[in-house]
């Protein structure tokens, strides 16, 4: 099992204060497959709400708070 993020998944979890089908509309990806990143994401980062996986991805230097984008 991996360790870290992929890039797609980080920039992805660096949407996470909005909904999936916003970040689905901003990064052209289909809704499911934004759904399964975040699922992937629960494993590797140990957490279950999209908040918590924020939280967790910058306490592991998986991003950085700056690069949180919430408008």
């Amino acid at each position: 099992m991996r360790n870290n993020l992929t890039e797609r998944q980080k920039e992805i979890l660096r949407l996470a204060c909005f909904t999936n089908r916003e970040i689905a509309k901003r990064l052209f990806l289909a809704i499911t497959t934004v759904a399964t990143h975040f699922n992937d994401m629960r494993g590797i980062l140990g957490a279950t709400s999209k908040s918590s996986l924020l939280i967790e991805g910058i306490r592991k230097g998986e991003i950085n708070i700056n690069e949180v984008e919430t408008e």
